[in-house]
């Protein structure tokens, strides 16, 4: 099925693309180092980046006690891993910014955002609120990621992805149902395709692929278990369903990431928190 969507994939003229910064700091997380001063150097290349990081560093959503005026400064006080995820979110954000005029931008982003910060909530289950908000990868970027094959057809197959949309109201059938029917494939792979292309580590491009099963997956299946079970908790909580089908909440998933049935209402309002705590992220970067 990859391999189809890799096809489809490599027949489009003009991809979204991550800016060079971006692109660093994925060359960081496959590398598994953090080279700060380097990353720093080259989102310094970028006003447009650099203005959307203060600005985030700046705003209520860290509450930071002092001003912070550099990307360096930003990282010495979020972390790097911080600013790692918020580089990659602006960035994202950017590379898809006006695209695919048939869509709701908005609630697109307000899904993936609000799934991001839950894949957070859900890898920190003591009951304490992470001072980090956005977390580390890949569990954020995968659950902020794993939705851009939606994005793809609506803006390279925009008459096919709207049939799917239609077949899947019609018969009741979740999205990625009626994408195979209509492509041979679903936005999964899509997706997977795209960051590829992008070389994001696998385990990112594993959660996209595999976020509707992550069972499947045949590697290491955290990333698509946090990621499958993040999203469906943002959707229980009233974000759009851009699966087209009613959440399901794998309980024995659940358990295994370390929350019980008895802690479920805790994480409900841990959930309506990130979802707040996303829109906030949102509307901050939507001033760029």
């Amino acid at each position: 099925m990859v391999s189809v969507a890799d096809a489809f994939v490599d027949g489009i003229a003009e991809l979204p693309s991550l800016s060079r910064a971006a692109q660093a700091v994925v060359q960081s997380i496959s590398a598994g180092r953090d080279n700060f001063p380097n990353i720093a150097r080259v989102v310094d290349e970028d006003p447009v980046l650099v203005a959307s990081v203060l600005r985030v560093a700046n705003s209520a959503f860290y509450s930071s006690p002092t001003r912070i005026n550099s990307v360096s400064s930003a990282i010495s006080r979020l972390g790097f891993n911080e600013v790692r995820a918020l580089i990659c979110t602006a960035s994202l954000l950017r590379a898809f910014k006006g695209a695919a005029p048939a869509m709701d931008l908005d609630k697109f982003w307000g899904h993936s955002l609000g799934t991001a910060v839950a894949c957070h909530v859900l890898v920190q289950p003591a009951g304490v609120r992470p001072g980090a908000l956005l977390g580390d990868n890949p569990y954020y970027l995968g659950g902020l990621m794993h939705h851009l094959g939606i994005l793809v057809e609506a803006l390279h197959q925009p008459l096919r992805f709207g049939q799917a949309c239609a077949l899947a109201r019609a018969r009741g059938w979740s999205l990625e149902q009626a994408e195979r029917e209509v492509f041979g494939f679903g936005h999964s792979a899509w997706g997977a395709a795209l960051l590829e292309r992008w070389k994001m580590p696998a385990m990112i491009a594993d959660a996209a692929l595999y976020h509707l099963e992550p069972e499947a997956c045949p590697g290491d299946r955290k990333a698509a278990q946090v990621v499958h079970l993040a999203g469906l908790l943002i959707q229980a909580e009233g974000t759009e369903n851009l699966e087209m089908a009613k959440p399901c909440l794998d309980l024995a998933a659940l358990a295994g990431l370390g929350w019980s049935p008895e802690r479920l209402p805790e994480l409900a309002q841990r959930i309506r928190e990130a979802i707040a705590d996303a829109q906030q992220l949102q509307m901050i970067l939507a001033g760029a």
